[in-house]
């Protein structure tokens, strides 16, 4: 009870409801997706999604916005942790209310594999899943890769530590102050692995690969991830020129 008294939990609520405003984004691309494809199948689950991650971010926004930002290292652990909880129990939200059955164990395997970009997947016929449960579901891995990048920068990095990724951003803060790291490194990660993303959208655009393969590709190998919105790349991927370009990009994250 003294520990969680002396932990400075509201500004760890604070961090955790900016990255429930990420899965509010990509709620949103879903639902832009669903809507310029007339594809209504599931387009409420991305609403119910947006509504819930939009209101838990707001709520956890305001009670720690006006308290002290700095944590120390077991406080920086905690956020880690419960970020890796929190924000895949968010991105189950879609898979449980979709119409292919699928349990709530099952749907929050499917986000933390996706979140930790690990690849397994508990889906079965992937070629019978809706384009935009396909595309939450590659979408999953890219906040994942961009929350890994945040956490070994912003805590790893710091000087609590004798480990500095934070060199690897031009001019990147490694100091003790978690908040001043975050907003300062957080805006250069996300600038870079945003402009890369599109990069690869536009690569794969060029070579003639369909919108969804493009988007679901470009998050794949931006985050390092495992899911493809096929059985087999090789029913995406069909010409040489293709797997060049795919395999230069793969590359992109090192």
């Amino acid at each position: 009870n003294k520990f969680i008294s002396l932990m400075n939990y509201k500004s760890i609520l604070f961090f955790l409801g900016i990255y429930s405003f990420l899965v509010s984004i990509l709620s949103l691309l879903n639902i832009f997706y669903s809507i310029y494809f007339d594809v209504n199948i599931g387009i409420n689950s991305y609403l119910i999604s947006f509504l819930i991650s939009v209101t838990i971010g707001l709520l956890f926004f305001f009670i720690g916005k006006k308290h002290r930002k700095n944590f120390n290292l077991t406080e920086q652990v905690v956020f880690i942790l419960l970020g890796f909880i929190l924000i895949p129990f968010l991105i189950t939200i879609p898979y449980v209310s979709s119409i292919y059955g699928i349990n709530l164990l099952n749907s929050y395997f499917e986000s933390v594999s996706g979140f930790t970009t690990t690849g397994f997947s508990i889906l079965l016929n992937i070629n019978n899943i809706d384009e935009p449960l396909l595309l939450w579901r590659s979408s999953s891995q890219w906040i994942g890769g961009l929350f890994f990048l945040v956490v070994t920068i912003g805590t790893i990095g710091s000087k609590q530590i004798k480990i500095k990724p934070a060199y690897l951003i031009s001019g990147g803060a490694s100091g003790r102050n978690f908040y001043n790291n975050f907003n300062y490194n957080f805006i250069k990660i996300f600038i870079i692995y945003f402009s890369l993303t599109i990069l690869c959208i536009f690569l794969y655009s060029l070579i003639d690969l369909r919108l969804l393969d493009a988007f679901n590709l470009a998050f794949t190998s931006i985050s390092s991830g495992g899911f493809i919105a096929d059985e087999n790349l090789s029913n995406v991927l069909k010409n040489n020129l293709q797997i060049f370009i795919f395999s230069v990009t793969l590359l992109l994250p090192i």
